[in-house]
């Protein structure tokens, strides 16, 4: 998973980060090396949703992040947004992840749409996560969202520091 942040669409008219660091034929040397490993791609645009998310704090990297992909049911996503604001927040809140993170897709796949991630250090702490959230009546929201979410997938990604770069800073620094 690569996930880094764009000022706008504009920038999708000039030449990406790789053509710019390796140059046309270096870039084209790493795409021909790159394909030989990857099975499958996708990329797509996700517009950040704040007003249902919990920021994490900008000076940590939790270890992991726990994802959800929800499709929506066409014409539900008003519904999805209120459900997650005014049921599912104010619990996840309690539960007290080191952040709670909601996106919309936007460009390049469904636009009905929404990945979640819960960030946490371990799967430890997932377990107490998901206990806390048990204690502070989520299931009790969960019928909520019959006929609203109509498929929900999960997956767990470890963050690989000496794998990332962090904005402002290179990897090792």
């Amino acid at each position: 998973v690569t996930i880094r942040p764009i000022e706008g669409l504009e920038q999708f008219d000039e030449p990406g980060a790789v053509v710019k660091g390796l140059g046309e034929a270096g870039a084209k040397a790493w795409g021909a090396k790159r394909a030989t490993m990857i099975v499958s791609s996708r990329s797509y645009i996700m517009q950040s949703r704040p007003e249902m998310s919990i920021a994490p704090n900008p000076n940590e990297a939790p270890k992991l992040a726990f994802v959800v992909r929800q499709s929506i049911a066409p014409g539900r996503s008003t519904d999805y947004e209120n459900y997650v604001k005014n049921d599912v927040l104010p619990i996840v809140k309690k539960a007290n992840p080191k952040g709670f993170l909601i996106n919309r897709v936007t460009i390049g796949g469904d636009t009905e749409e929404y990945i979640g991630a819960t960030l946490l250090d371990s799967f430890a702490d997932y377990e107490r996560w998901v206990t806390a959230l048990q204690k502070e009546g989520y299931a009790s929201v969960v019928p909520k969202r019959a006929g609203i979410i109509m498929h929900r997938e999960n997956a767990a990604y470890r963050y690989v520091p000496e794998l990332s770069i962090v904005a402002g800073k290179m990897p090792g620094q």
